[in-house]
């Protein structure tokens, strides 16, 4: 797919980063941005069962919580380092398909 292209082509935004970037940043490179989101809730909903078990905690936190801080309630300093390298892999995983 195309968005998995873009991601080749740029790094990843660490996590820890990307999670809190504000709507501008977000948009100054939407196709990367986009891309990385989608990746992302992709591991989520269809990685281990971990990730799955993370993405439904996420779920419920946004429900009483803003975002911000579900992000630093759930992933303490340095917490998002797995995370990133599982997505790395994920995305290598979906490109060689």
């Amino acid at each position: 797919p195309y968005y998995l292209d873009v991601l080749k082509a740029k790094e990843l935004v660490p996590l820890d980063e990307f999670l809190l970037w504000s709507r501008g940043e977000f948009y100054a490179d939407a196709p990367r941005s986009y891309g990385q989101a989608w990746a992302l809730m992709h591991l989520l909903k269809h990685g281990t069962s971990e990730h799955r078990k993370l993405l439904s905690q996420l779920t419920e936190d946004l429900k009483t919580k803003p975002a911000t801080l579900v992000i630093r309630d759930r992933f303490p300093a340095g917490g998002m380092k797995s995370l990133t390298t599982a997505l790395k892999a994920h995305i290598e995983e979906m490109r060689s398909r």
